[in-house]
């Protein structure tokens, strides 16, 4: 979150405001009720302002609904989701608006030690599920774990098994309608990628916008939303094979 959103007189130009807002790289700023007020009467955006126009940012602003504004207290899932709905949004408290959280803060150090743990919780259940319904893995299919386990320090040779080992036997054992992995637009390899670009901290969002990036190399915030939903979905399936840890 940003704190302390930049904020606009209700009779400052609107086309300054545009300038300020895209020196800065904002997407949003609120606009005060009065001059030198801390009151807030609404908000105004890089898409709502237009270069060249004489109108007072009141005359451009919008009203903060539910729609652009998240608690203070919200979980790190309904920052996600909402994030895939929505480029920012204005995060309130019993005071008023104290910062503001937009799609790039999903590259924040919070949102991967969360996802870790669900990415985590997942292998864990996938990989019990591997031993319990698909113990013939390896007639079943070609896939070879990487590293052979030591046997006094793991129980079986899935213990060492990544994620793309679990995901390529799963798929190779026909068993993956059986878990239910697939959600809208993402897939089952769709996880593997993210849980890589979260391993490695890389950046799992690289475009403010809403044209679909499940075809590049990019993701976006509503690819990671539908990512999001299908892993939680698949943790859900996988429950009796893992205890919750997050």
């Amino acid at each position: 979150m940003t704190e302390d959103p930049v904020s606009y007189g209700p009779d400052e130009s609107s086309t300054a405001a545009y300038i300020d807002l895209m020196q800065d790289d904002y997407d949003a700023g609120l606009v005060r009720s009065e001059e030198g007020s801390s009151g807030v009467s609404g908000y105004v955006s890089r898409e709502s302002l237009r270069l060249g126009s004489d109108q007072p940012v009141s005359e451009c602003q919008k009203r903060l609904t539910g729609r652009v504004t998240i608690p203070g207290d919200a979980h790190i899932s309904d920052v996600v989701e909402r994030l895939g709905r929505e480029r920012f949004l204005f995060v309130e408290n019993v005071t008023g608006v104290e910062g503001v959280v937009t799609r790039f803060d999903l590259n924040r150090l919070p949102v991967y030690l969360h996802l870790y743990d669900c990415f985590s919780e997942f292998e864990i259940g996938l990989r019990n599920f591997v031993r319990e319904n698909v113990s013939d893995w390896r007639e079943r299919g070609d896939v070879r774990v990487g590293t052979t386990p030591t046997t006094d320090l793991v129980s079986d040779e899935l213990t060492t098994a990544q994620l793309s080992d679990l995901i390529e036997i799963v798929e190779e054992s026909g068993v993956r309608s059986e878990l239910g992995l697939e959600y809208s637009d993402s897939s089952i390899d769709d996880l593997r990628k993210l849980r890589n670009a979260v391993a490695h901290y890389n950046p799992i969002v690289h475009t403010m916008g809403d044209t679909p990036t499940w075809d590049e190399a990019r993701r976006g915030a509503p690819q990671l939303a539908s990512e999001y939903a299908l892993l939680q979905s698949s943790i859900s399936e996988l429950g009796e094979y893992a205890p919750a840890i997050h």
